[in-house]
């Protein structure tokens, strides 16, 4: 990853992800299903898998909140993007800013491991 594609995406704490959690900023968890299947999500994150997130973000609010489950963000949500140890989700930050998503920051699962989890 370019420098610059560093500077305008910051990589938050866990007591800053809870905290932005509690607001009701999107978390998206850019695993695959059977990882979060064994380790749980972050309170309030939601599931789209990395190799998946650009169709997502394709699809209609219709559609996109009928296969997800909650409302399409918007290239203005702020949204904060997961995954087990920060390589996938700073690959998920660059993928949503080449889609125009502005306000980006990413997270590593591995951190959570202490914290409260939802599991399934």
């Amino acid at each position: 990853m370019s420098k610059a594609a560093d500077e305008t995406v910051v990589n938050l704490t866990t007591e800053e992800v809870l905290e932005e959690g509690k607001k009701g900023v999107h978390i998206i968890d850019v695993r695959e299903q059977v990882e979060i299947h064994n380790t749980g999500l972050i309170p309030g994150a939601v599931n789209i898998p990395l190799g998946h997130l650009e169709e997502a973000m394709g699809m209609s609010p219709a559609d996109f909140k009928e296969r997800y489950g909650f409302e399409k963000p918007s290239a203005y949500d702020r949204l904060i993007m997961s995954c087990q140890s920060g390589n996938r989700s700073r690959r998920a930050t660059i993928a949503m800013k080449k889609l125009g998503f502005t306000d980006l920051s990413w997270t590593v699962f591995l951190a959570y491991r202490i914290a409260p989890l939802a599991m399934f």
